[in-house]
């Protein structure tokens, strides 16, 4: 009898496998179309003056209205597996109850097995029921916690950057020397550089310019180490970059993205994240006057004490209280605190109207006196006091120079800025 008692063991064990080969790919499916529903709603969200400036409102409602029918099948499908699970667990549990009572029956009638034993055996057996019915229970919860961690893990698992040096660096004692040396770089097998070289010396204020897609931020996305070259190599003050962890390494530069970001908080807290934090200490840490004198290098100074609140003015999620040329000015006063010895700017100005432009690009100069500066501009007549001008197109330098040099070549740059005073 105990022995048959046991069957039930490795025959649920099949039918839970069983279940959970047909029913893994419904709850991944479910976990895909769920984060695409959110994030088809967040984006129409966020969008919402371009919907309707654009009147894609019946278009947008089309694309959720088949994303909702979707996830309303895979839904169903769900909860399907979930409901025929539990009855096909009580179908092997009471299926093994009666064999149970038969071959239990037969041994009581022939005297082998006395009545009150026979009960006690059957009423222990039936204590694997309530662990094996909770199981059952929650499979669809289960099964629906799995299908959302391979998403997470996913993510999780992708490849990082790989540490190859672990040296760590003074960022006080760099002094901003870049050298490119026959480096390539490709986001898929095809390259966008082959064999670029390219030397900046300490101190020195470089612009780079070109057409969209030439591949200026790619350059300095490469010396931030946010991608890994394929070839070549880049040093900083003539030793191989890769030989400091990334960590390191970054704490030399401060950076300037196109793409501005804020966190919500303060504004006193998002200039402060700037600021190289010790061990220990936190934002509020972070010296007030410092955070002003960045804030007014950034010319965000005017802006920022008209607010009723200030510098402790909580911004919401995306800045969206503040106007974008107001999130410019904070992205640039939070460059600006840490005061590093490389610093990358990229598109820093666009937002912002032509008379905050002057007023800042005068504190950027004040900034780099003693820092080498990359400086990646659309708007031509931003970066003519650079030392130097690069000039890209399709991954290549295609011409070096001041700007007078450059125009009097005659040559690409010359084309662009002759268009641009159009």
């Amino acid at each position: 009898l105990a022995f048959l008692s046991m069957v039930v063991i490795p025959v649920s064990y099949l039918m839970v496998k069983y279940l959970i080969k047909k029913a893994k790919p419904i709850f991944r499916k479910n976990a895909n179309l769920t984060g695409a529903f959110n994030g088809k709603i967040e984006e129409a969200y966020r969008g919402e003056d371009i919907v309707k400036h654009y009147d894609i409102r019946s278009d947008l409602k089309a694309e959720l209205s088949a994303l909702n029918e979707e996830l309303y099948d895979s839904e169903w499908k769900s909860s399907l597996v979930s409901f025929v699970t539990r009855p096909a667990g009580d179908l092997i549990l009471n299926s093994n109850y009666v064999l149970l009572a038969i071959w239990g029956g037969r041994y009581v009638i022939n005297g082998i097995l006395s009545l009150g034993g026979f009960q006690a055996f059957l009423q222990y057996t039936q204590m694997l029921r309530g662990p094996f019915n909770q199981v059952l229970g929650i499979f669809n919860t289960i099964m629906s916690a799995l299908a959302s961690a391979e998403r997470v893990f996913d993510f999780l698992d992708a490849e990082e950057i790989i540490e190859l040096g672990q040296e760590s660096m003074d960022a006080g004692a760099v002094q901003g020397e870049i050298e490119f040396d026959e480096v390539d770089f490709g986001y898929t097998e095809k390259l966008l550089f082959a064999g670029v070289d390219l030397k900046v010396k300490p101190g020195e204020q470089v612009a780079i310019v070109g057409r969209t897609g030439a591949g200026k931020t790619t350059l300095v996305n490469l010396l931030m180490r946010f991608y890994e070259i394929d070839g070549g190599k880049i040093y900083i003050d003539g030793k191989d970059a890769k030989a400091y962890c990334t960590e390191e390494l970054r704490k030399a530069y401060s950076m300037v993205l196109q793409d501005t970001w804020l966190f919500s908080g303060s504004i006193r807290d998002n200039i402060a994240y700037g600021a190289d934090i010790v061990g220990g200490q936190d934002l509020s840490d972070v010296d007030f006057e410092r955070i002003k004198e960045a804030a007014k290098l950034a010319r965000a100074d005017s802006f920022i004490e008209c607010l009723p609140e200030g510098y402790d003015t909580i911004l919401t999620e995306g800045a969206s209280n503040i106007s974008q040329g107001e999130v410019q000015l904070l992205t640039i006063a939070r460059a600006m605190i840490k005061k590093a010895p490389i610093i990358i700017l990229d598109e820093a100005t666009s937002s912002v109207d032509t008379r905050t432009e002057v007023l800042i690009q005068q504190g950027l100069k004040e900034l780099a006196a003693n820092s080498t500066g990359f400086i990646i501009a659309h708007r031509l007549s931003t970066i003519q006091d650079a030392d130097r001008i690069i000039v890209m197109d399709s991954g290549t330098i295609v011409e070096v120079g001041t700007h007078q040099e450059l125009l009097d070549k005659n040559g690409y740059y010359a084309e662009m800025y002759l268009a641009g005073q159009a």
